[in-house]
């Protein structure tokens, strides 16, 4: 309660408006055109048909862990995704590759750090047609605000920002049905130390 973001879309913010946004109680504000939004979320209408992820391998970065864990079994699932590759520091998921597997998935398993773009590109090299990628990889480091850090600041970016843009800049070749990024819905919506 002791800080209000504010994001302005480059305009001058009227004090008014700043006033405003100090008596809304929203620790996140956005200024558009002098207006202010909060975040909210809503379900979003697709009226567009779900792209096909089927045909060709679907990349998960982080997909070892509890949210690619999460993404791979939906999209073996619901998607009837056939090929993964989960790329993980760790390179170990050997519960979840057979329970993968038993539901009709070929899945393998790489030791990755995302953040390394040279490591990476082998990886991908090693993917003959690949279909899709969602970038689930990050490393949490909680703390406040006072106890930030330029280390820390990198060592949560790596992982996220700087695999982004590698993954962006390595994959522009492929016919690519879809690239997800995930980030932390705390960003958003707010939780304490994070």
């Amino acid at each position: 309660g002791r800080f209000v973001l504010l994001d302005a879309d480059g305009a001058e913010v009227l004090p008014e408006v700043q006033s405003e946004a100090l008596r809304s109680g929203e620790p996140q504000l956005v200024v558009r055109r002098g207006q202010l939004h909060g975040p909210r979320l809503v379900k979003l209408e697709v009226s567009e048909p779900a792209p096909s992820l089927a045909d060709g391998c679907v990349l998960i970065t982080g997909g070892t862990g509890t949210l690619g864990g999460l993404v791979a079994r939906h999209l073996v699932r619901q998607h009837g995704v056939k090929q993964l590759l989960l790329c993980s520091r760790s390179g170990r998921a050997e519960a979840l590759q057979r329970e993968l597997e038993a539901a009709g998935a070929s899945v393998r398993v790489v030791a990755c750090d995302v953040s390394d773009r040279e490591a990476l590109r082998q990886v991908l090299a090693s993917i003959t047609t690949l279909s899709a990628v969602f970038h689930c990889a990050g490393v949490v480091d909680d703390g406040l605000f006072e106890t930030l850090s330029p280390a820390r600041m990198a060592a949560v970016s790596g992982p996220k920002l700087e695999a982004a843009q590698h993954l962006d800049e390595l994959t522009r070749d492929h016919a690519l049905q879809a690239f997800v990024l995930f980030s932390s819905l705390a960003g958003v919506l707010g939780s304490p130390g994070q």
